[in-house]
């Protein structure tokens, strides 16, 4: 309701971005609306008042921050639904009095058509920070690059987390990059907690979706992930394409990436078939992988970057792919600093002087079916819990 002072108890998402933040201080956090209040302004227009659509946002990042010590580092307009400029305008002048000048804007989460709007509106190009779209399937547009914003794939993936999902998301993790200068790539969604018989079901990075059980499954494209968010940190920079990224000659793709102070250098090298890495959407023209030799010279960068560590995932098996496995070190002094890689096809090297970890953990509870049938008086919760077991798919279902 309006006249709410502010409930910042709601949902799991305040739990999952403090435990994120103890587990990697150097998370960076997003926000995006993916739906507003009513009273926000009119029905189905929540710009029509944009100071009090941008108070209302602002009063989120600030809640976030007062209550989770949780800084909000980006912030969305609406998500896949149109944008004002007005609106961006003012969200900017009103983050900025605030005290929230360092929440970047992202805009506008659908395709690249903001981009027009930017080139011709210096003050809605100086209130957003990067230019996001939704699932380019790897490029951007001339228009887009042109604005020199930083362009970002800010939802992506979205696809089943077996090999081929695996596949999906490791190949667009770095061609988002070399084909469409994306320097950032944001999974739909992050963990499929959602019940299988509901649309899109595990199209995430891992699946935990068994509350009664605590089974989870750490599934292929978390461990992609691991080829890239281990061996880099936010401030690190792509190389550019043609000059430590680019495409493979016979299919498949790399990227460079190095440190602040170029200390450190991380490279990610992809091989994936068609029929290994197809994406829920948008569809995936016909193109050949096939096995390539290739060398990367390493003797123009930094003397200090001296070791690389290898590590390996192989998905040409469905059944038994190797995933995330450290394969050897390379002291580069010893070989000219000439690496020469014999590439088959559905593989994905990092090589980094950043050493990985592939982590441990407990057994995995076993999965089991729900027991029916289920009754609860929801007498134990407090006002504002979430009962257990019972998911909302639309709108809000707590205890009142």
């Amino acid at each position: 309701y309006e006249w709410e002072t502010g409930n910042f108890n709601r949902g799991y998402e305040w739990w999952l971005m403090t435990e994120a933040k103890k587990r990697n201080p150097d998370i960076l956090l997003y926000g995006l609306p993916w739906a507003y209040p009513g009273w926000v302004g009119k029905p189905n227009d929540p710009f029509a008042y944009p100071n009090k659509t941008a108070m209302y946002i602002i009063k989120w990042i600030n809640g976030a921050k007062q209550y989770y010590n949780l800084t909000i580092n980006f912030v969305g307009i609406w998500n896949e639904i149109r944008y004002t400029p007005e609106y961006i305008k003012t969200l900017r002048k009103l983050l900025d009095l605030s005290g929230f000048q360092s929440t970047k804007i992202v805009a506008g989460d659908m395709n690249w058509e903001i981009s027009r709007d930017i080139l011709n509106d210096p003050e809605l190009a100086k209130a957003v920070h990067a230019i996001g779209a939704h699932y380019p399937g790897t490029y951007s547009t001339a228009e887009a690059v042109q604005t020199g914003k930083p362009l970002w794939a800010s939802e992506d993936y979205s696809t089943f987390n077996d090999v081929v999902g695996g596949g999906c998301w490791a190949r667009i993790l770095n061609q988002n990059y070399v084909n469409g200068l994306m320097t950032s790539t944001i999974s739909w969604n992050l963990v499929a907690s959602y019940y299988d018989a509901l649309p899109y079901t595990r199209c995430s990075l891992m699946t935990a979706n068994e509350p009664w059980s605590g089974h989870y499954e750490l599934t292929s494209p978390l461990w992609l992930t691991a080829h890239t968010t281990q061996f880099t940190r936010p401030g690190w920079s792509y190389l550019p394409v043609n000059a430590g990224s680019g495409l493979l000659p016979r299919g498949g793709s790399y990227v460079g990436l190095i440190s602040p102070d170029n200390k450190d250098l991380t490279v990610v090298i992809e091989t994936l078939t068609h029929d290994k890495s197809v994406c829920i959407r948008p569809a995936l023209k016909p193109y050949n992988v096939s096995a390539q030799n290739i060398t990367l010279d390493f003797r123009t960068v930094s003397p200090s970057i001296s070791i690389l560590h290898v590590w390996i995932s192989n998905l040409q098996s469905k059944t038994s792919p190797v995933l995330f496995k450290f394969l050897k070190t390379i002291e580069l002094s010893k070989i000219g600093r000439l690496v020469n890689l014999a590439l088959l096809p559905d593989q994905v090297l990092t090589l980094s002087t950043k050493q990985g970890i592939r982590g441990t953990h407990g057994p995995i509870p076993a999965s089991s079916k729900f027991s029916l049938p289920y009754a609860d008086d929801f007498n134990s919760y407090k006002v504002g819990d979430e009962p257990d077991m019972i998911a909302p798919q639309v709108g809000s279902f707590e205890m009142w």
